[in-house]
């Protein structure tokens, strides 16, 4: 079985050679450019306090290092990608659960959209009662790519790994239970503009809702900013309240709708998806709590506790 020790050390992998402690939030900028990975943009307004200058400033060589081992972590482990197969019988079982057509692709064609370089398509479709339908722009990843970004972050639950060598086929049943979750929040829909018809009709931007308040939760897998600064602040050595005082927890905010954009650009082309991670990391801090030993504890008490984690609404 995997220790936690390099579970933690492929999660620290995500942003090495910066700054820690209070200067962290700043130097996670540089970081993310240097990692590929999308962190912690700037402040987008006057109320948000701005981050120290980090103390030491890495050296050109220590920031070649640093984006060498940032992008060698990245890499799923063999056994990743021998799940991650298209033929395994965990994509197979992942993309029967994933692999439907997101309900706002009624009518598309190709667009763009700014700060995006990956496919985009612009959708017309009827929903929320509204004459001549709904219009949203899109960047909706694969199914397969989804499944990727779930096996490889699956790593980050304790409780889930544990049951991986206790009975394989209950942890194939795990990781369709954090699918299924997906398609019930997003049905893989990420909306870089436009209207989503839920329950009422949502504006989107860069992933988020428009008008949202204490949610704006980032799409496609719903991560709030809680779950975000908490696995931030545990693995990337930044400041938690630096991070939530960054993107805020009480209204929208073009700092966390700019981070959600960059964390799903950066994503798309690869099988490691952060927000996916930090999603685990929560999942696993609720497990733990409950479960302090999955060598032994009744698998069947786990992933009762893994489906409230993430329902399927």
């Amino acid at each position: 079985m995997p220790t936690a020790g390099r579970t933690a050390s492929r999660r620290l992998g995500f942003c090495l050679g910066i700054a820690v402690g209070a200067a962290a939030l700043s130097a996670l900028g540089s970081c993310a450019d240097d990692a590929g990975e999308a962190l912690l943009p700037a402040e987008d307004d006057a109320s948000v306090r701005p981050a120290p200058t980090p103390p030491n400033v890495p050296t050109p060589e220590a920031d070649a290092a640093a984006r060498d081992a940032a992008a060698e972590a990245a890499v799923p482990t063999d056994a990743a990608e021998a799940d991650a197969d298209a033929s395994s019988p965990v994509m197979q079982a992942l993309l029967a659960v994933l692999d439907v057509k997101p309900y706002v692709e009624g009518t598309c064609e190709p667009t763009t959209y700014p700060g995006w370089d990956h496919p985009a398509h612009r959708c017309r479709y009827d929903g929320g009662g509204v004459d001549g339908g709904l219009t949203v722009t899109v960047a909706n990843p694969p199914a397969a790519r989804v499944a990727a970004w779930i096996i490889d972050s699956a790593g980050e639950i304790g409780a889930l790994e544990a049951i991986k060598y206790r009975d394989p086929e209950q942890w194939i049943a795990g990781l369709v239970i954090v699918a299924g979750n997906v398609i019930g929040q997003s049905t893989r829909i990420f909306p870089l503009e436009g209207q989503v018809a839920e329950d009422i009709v949502y504006r989107f931007e860069k992933g988020v809702t428009r008008t949202c308040g204490t949610g704006c939760y980032c799409r496609v897998n719903s991560t709030s900013r809680q779950h975000w600064c908490s696995y931030a602040a545990a693995f990337l050595g930044a400041s938690e309240q630096e991070c939530l005082t960054t993107y805020s927890t009480t209204r929208f905010t073009q700092a966390w709708a700019n981070h959600c954009l960059e964390n799903h650009s950066s994503s798309w082309d690869r099988d490691v998806n952060p927000h996916f991670h930090a999603r685990a990391y929560a999942a696993h801090r609720l497990l733990e709590a409950r479960f302090p030993d999955p060598t032994t504890a009744p698998i069947a008490d786990m992933m009762a506790a893994l489906l409230e984690i993430f329902p399927r609404h």
